[in-house]
């Protein structure tokens, strides 16, 4: 048995590489970036107008002239007309080129209209005003967004704007998750009353789906010449396979035996932690990764978020991945010598995020879960914790 330190560090050391793959920008969002991306042009492209209003050139007000005429338009979009005139002024939309001969812009709202004059009622205004000027923002081959970071909107906008029609990310790998337990019934069955329905492959799905992940769901007995048939086909199709079930010390808990003879390598099998004690991971020679999980839904699910979407994130090449710090909200007592895993909810209080335990009935309290946002890590070391007291937290 091992440390969570130790488990953390070895899920470190055998990260997998899946490459990459160019995908349309349709497809991209959730994905992690695996090419530097640059301006193509000044950002903005030209000097842009800021407000509606009327461009002017602001040495013809400063010298006492408040009433111009309108010589034209320059709608967002358009080739804007040259201001020959500098008793005038051009009509400006918010986005437009700002027209040659002009240097400054004043808005609407300071503005009375005269028939085909506009007088200017500002008292003061300032030279440049309101224009957002050429690479102001960023400049042509600026770095932009780097490798690594995961496509959030904000970054679907830049791609977009630099006319990235496809891009390079990680390639994401073909997953199984496995089920196993002869108390398992599918979710549309109606079950006796010794069978509980499948719940544990759905909460692991919809984390990975959160990458861009969208696995294939199986179901299988405690039987051991059926296990051996199933997890053999899921090897030989599958680069990430995710068991649930049948990892720990029962007579009919075939997995940890199983594995090895099929070609997977234990890295580690069972942590000093509670819940989830009986977690094995283990990969093949060539790059096939098994994550072993218990059956009870509440380590299941812990262990895919503490272990399971962290090895994932860093295999895919997410440069910011990790726990969140966050402030306990009421004092903890956990007496054993391991580390304590807590689901708890989180709450913003004058912009410091406190978290608040809700103790679930067992690791097989699947109904209390919803109540949390996460899981708090409290570490083998110590035995109380008090309010106030920083802590790592693991969103579910």
């Amino acid at each position: 048995m091992i440390s969570v330190e130790e488990a953390t560090q070895l899920l470190k050391q055998y990260l997998a590489d899946w490459g990459t793959e160019m995908v349309p920008l349709e497809n991209a969002h959730g994905r992690i970036l695996r090419e530097p991306v640059v301006a193509d042009r000044d950002f903005p492209p030209f000097d842009r107008v800021a407000m509606d209003g009327v461009a002017l050139r602001f040495a013809e007000w400063s010298a006492g002239l408040s009433r111009f005429d309108v010589a034209g338009q320059a709608p967002a979009g358009m080739v804007p007309p040259t201001l020959s005139e500098p008793a005038s002024v051009v009509e400006v939309a918010t986005g437009a080129v700002l027209p040659p001969g002009t240097d400054t812009v004043v808005p609407y709202e300071h503005l009375q209209h005269d028939g085909n004059e506009v007088i200017v009622l500002a008292e003061k205004v300032r030279k440049g005003q309101n224009i957002h000027r050429q690479g102001s923002d960023r400049q042509a081959g600026e770095l932009l967004l780097f490798g690594g970071r995961r496509l959030d909107p904000s970054a679907m906008g830049v791609l977009a704007t630099v006319g990235k029609s496809t891009v390079s990310v990680s390639r994401l790998p073909k997953t199984a998750i496995l089920n196993t337990g002869d108390e398992l019934v599918a979710v549309d069955a109606t079950p006796q009353p010794w069978e509980i329905r499948m719940s544990n492959g759905w909460v692991i799905e919809g984390m990975l789906q959160k990458t861009g992940v969208s696995p294939t769901l199986f179901q299988c007995r405690d039987s051991l010449d059926e296990l051996k048939i199933t997890v053999k086909d899921i090897l030989s199709e599958y680069d990430l396979i995710i068991i649930t079930g049948a990892v720990s010390a029962g007579k009919r808990d075939h997995i940890p035996a199983l594995l090895p003879e099929l070609g997977i390598e234990k890295v580690f099998h069972k942590i000093t932690q509670r819940p989830g004690k009986p977690l094995w991971f283990g990969q093949s020679k060539v790059g096939k990764t098994v994550f072993a999980m218990p059956g009870n839904p509440v380590s299941a699910t812990l262990c895919a978020s503490r272990y399971l979407m962290p090895w994932l994130n860093q295999s895919l090449g997410c440069s910011i991945y990790g726990p969140e710090r966050v402030i306990l909200g009421e004092q903890v007592i956990f007496e054993p010598a391991m580390t304590c895993f807590m689901p708890a909810r989180l709450e913003n209080r004058e912009g410091r995020m406190v978290a608040f335990p809700k103790p679930s009935n067992g690791s097989g309290d699947l109904g209390k879960l919803p109540e949390a946002d996460g899981f708090l890590e409290l570490p083998a070391a110590w035995s109380v914790f008090n309010e106030g007291d920083v802590v790592d937290f693991y969103r579910l």
